[in-house]
């Protein structure tokens, strides 16, 4: 992870228990996508490649979760918008995670955290359980900035995009 002296792989693992025992998805395919959810944007891995190992369903989430690297940014979150309930669930224990990064970089995640939790409808168990997980997580972490920095507009910023 960015700005810590662990390998991006606890990241990736993180990702994957999140969705399997907090958000309690017993999908072996969403699991698998949730670990290999940075692979296309991170690696020299293609999609082709990714397909051939993993299958065309995990290739798919894969893809969904993948930034690209030129284009709109509102197109990512659109798209996530758009997509299966399984791609958000990963998105938002991609979300959940980076809010245990270094605390220099948590002002921005808990700004991407509610963009994330804005993606947290729907009636699957999975995605409800998420949403309860990330909002609390989310709150946590924006009392912890504002007593690191007695500064509220972190608060009133996260709160503004969820409208």
């Amino acid at each position: 992870m960015k700005g810590s002296k662990l390998p991006y792989f606890v990241h990736c693992s993180g990702v994957a228990a999140t969705v399997s025992s907090t958000f309690q998805c017993q999908d072996a395919e969403v699991v698998a996508a949730a670990f290999l959810h940075d692979v296309l944007e991170k690696t020299r891995m293609t999609a082709k490649k990714l397909e051939s190992l993993m299958g065309r369903r995990v290739m798919a989430l894969v893809q969904m979760l993948t930034k690209p690297s030129r284009g709109n940014p509102k197109d990512y979150w659109e798209r996530l918008r758009e997509a299966g309930w399984e791609a958000r669930l990963i998105k938002m224990a991609d979300a959940l995670d980076h809010l245990a990064e270094p605390s220099n970089k948590l002002p921005a995640r808990i700004v991407t955290g509610h963009k994330t939790l804005a993606l947290a409808f729907g009636k699957e168990r999975e995605i409800q359980l998420a949403r309860e997980v990330l909002s609390a997580a989310l709150d946590n972490a924006v009392m912890s900035v504002v007593q690191e920095s007695g500064d509220d507009r972190v608060h009133q910023t996260g709160a503004n995009l969820t409208r």
